[in-house]
């Protein structure tokens, strides 16, 4: 929002507080506080008016990857990924952001979801280090960029700005 660059349209969580929260700080801009799993693009769609939605940002529950706590592969919440998936085949922006943990790489759904992707998609993935952009912690991340083909943009990862090691190109 203080970039300036994209305009939030809408936002969705499950969370009440999330939802209190955010519209606390910015009515403006619609929360649907609902499950994604019975939240449909119509709905989503219904909130932008005649606003096109260009980018499509999310992130699936990450706690049956994570190798924190259980490590549940058949943990509910993991099913999640296949909602994101669903928006971005009903909302067909021109590029989708997803995070998780670096753990759903190894899981089937991920695989899925690359395949799906993949069809309409230009797709790059990869696992980034906070602290390697200036955030003040390591924590690593899993991110999918990716473009529509139709746009004919070929998504990179962020080179990193902070830290010691910087990629060395001949």
């Amino acid at each position: 929002i203080n970039a300036g660059d994209y305009k939030p349209l809408v936002l969705s969580d499950i969370e009440p507080s999330a939802a209190a929260t955010w519209r606390s700080k910015y009515p403006q801009i619609p929360y649907i506080c609902k499950d994604a799993l019975k939240l449909s693009a119509d709905e989503i769609l219904n909130q932008v008016g005649n606003e096109t939605i260009i980018g499509l940002l999310g992130g699936p529950p990450c706690q049956g990857f994570s190798l924190n706590g259980k490590k549940d592969r058949n943990d509910s919440r993991n099913r999640f990924i296949f909602s994101y998936a669903r928006f971005v085949r009903d909302i067909k922006p021109l590029f989708i952001l997803m995070e998780n943990v670096p753990q759903i790489l190894f899981d089937k759904r991920f695989k899925m979801l690359l395949s799906y992707l993949n069809e309409d998609y230009n797709v790059r993935y990869g696992i980034l280090n906070a602290a390697e952009y200036g955030v003040p912690q390591t924590r690593h991340r899993m991110f999918i960029i990716a473009y529509r083909k139709d746009t004919n943009i070929i998504p990179t990862l962020p080179a990193p700005t902070h830290g010691f090691i910087k990629p060395i190109f001949g």
